[in-house]
């Protein structure tokens, strides 16, 4: 529903909110003190933008289009620009405290040959994946906290990936 522009443009839907009603939204939020909290796929169930062809080659698999490959630099310059469209268009009226990356439901991971190369176990691929992005939402602004969703993590140690994500300053 997010108005992407410039080089995403077309990964918005046709229903898509136009900028001006987005941001008369945001600002009834502001108004009410509603805090709005974007989802953004980071992960999976990126269909919506792999589905085109100019980021087919951004896929884990060329044959579905859910998954994005985490070891394809140019998936990072994509998930960068979608992020900051949508922390940049709230901003106008008053920054994010909270964004919501996805990152459920990876369904295709470890599969290309981009990330059987990096040699690494699926749970350490993902969560290199999530620090990443997390990087990325910091680098645009540091006050925003990342939220994801946790299925991909319940059969993950828990204490191994606390010390993980600890250990690399992300606050996923």
């Amino acid at each position: 529903m997010f108005p992407y522009v410039d080089s995403l443009a077309n990964i918005s839907s046709a229903y898509a909110y136009k900028r001006n009603e987005l941001l008369m939204f945001i600002n009834s939020a502001k108004n009410l003190k509603i805090e709005i909290i974007p989802l953004i796929q980071t992960f999976g169930h990126m269909e919506f933008v792999l589905k085109w062809n100019e980021f087919a080659h951004l896929r884990e698999l060329q044959n579905r289009s859910k998954d994005i490959c985490p070891s394809n630099p140019e998936s990072r310059q994509l998930i960068t620009t979608m992020l900051k469209q949508v922390i940049d268009m709230h901003a106008l009226i008053y920054p994010l405290q909270h964004i919501h990356v996805g990152c459920d439901e990876v369904r295709s991971l470890n599969v290309c040959p981009n990330c059987k190369k990096r040699k690494l176990k699926n749970i350490d691929l993902f969560v290199d994946h999530v620090k990443e992005v997390s990087s990325i939402v910091k680098e645009l602004n540091p006050a925003i906290k990342v939220l994801m969703w946790a299925d991909m993590l319940l059969d993950a140690s828990i204490p191994k990936m606390l010390v993980k994500v600890h250990s690399h300053g992300s606050s996923v």
